[in-house]
């Protein structure tokens, strides 16, 4: 699954006609107390808040976002969501487990 974010080109992400975004990814093998106050680590790491952290991305965008650009996310975003669905389907299907109603 992970294999199609392996070798791809990154580039600054364009959110605006004049502003750009990196994303740095941290996964938990880094040293995450180099990033974070001990208290906000173990915090994130026992309530994990997806709601909350969505809400986050957006206010690190700071308000230099277009509405083209978040259209365009939330459409790339469903279009990730029906690609999970469409991937378990198949793994339900493979495994001859009926599907949840």
């Amino acid at each position: 699954m992970f294999d199609k974010f392996k070798n791809y080109k990154r580039f600054p992400i364009q959110i605006c006609r004049n502003a750009f975004a990196l994303i740095h990814m941290y996964e938990m093998e880094d040293h995450f107390e180099d990033i974070f106050v001990e208290e906000e680590l173990h915090y994130k790491m026992c309530d994990v808040d997806f709601k909350e952290a969505a809400d986050q991305f957006i206010k690190q965008l700071e308000g230099h976002t277009c509405r083209a650009f978040i259209e365009a996310l939330r459409d790339r975003c469903n279009e990730h969501i029906q690609e999970d669905l469409d991937s378990i389907e198949r793994m339900r299907i493979k495994l001859g487990k009926p599907k949840d109603k």
